[in-house]
């Protein structure tokens, strides 16, 4: 089964997968504010903080378009290491 994040009209809802995916979602470094910069980038214990405030200013649609992206994309993934799986122990030739 693969997840497809698109709206009535079939067409994808989260943009095109091409490198502009995130363009209206990632504000450029030369865009800092002042409260930007008064945050720190990492927790005390390594977590990434920029990537949890960039998901916190999506709508919950958005989220949820690109962690269906993600889904599909891992299982596209799966599906083209499906044929390429070789045995553990293979037989020896005689």
């Amino acid at each position: 089964m693969v997840l497809r994040s698109s709206d009535s009209r079939g067409d994808n809802a989260a943009g095109p997968s091409t490198g502009t995916r995130y363009a209206g979602l990632v504000v450029a470094a030369d865009e800092h504010t002042p409260e930007h910069d008064a945050l720190t980038d990492y927790s005390e214990d390594g977590v990434d903080l920029t990537l949890i405030r960039w998901m916190l200013s999506l709508t919950p649609t958005q989220r949820l378009h690109f962690l269906e992206e993600r889904i599909n994309e891992v299982l596209a993934i799966r599906q083209l290491n499906a044929g390429n799986q070789t045995p553990v122990n293979p037989a020896k030739p005689l």
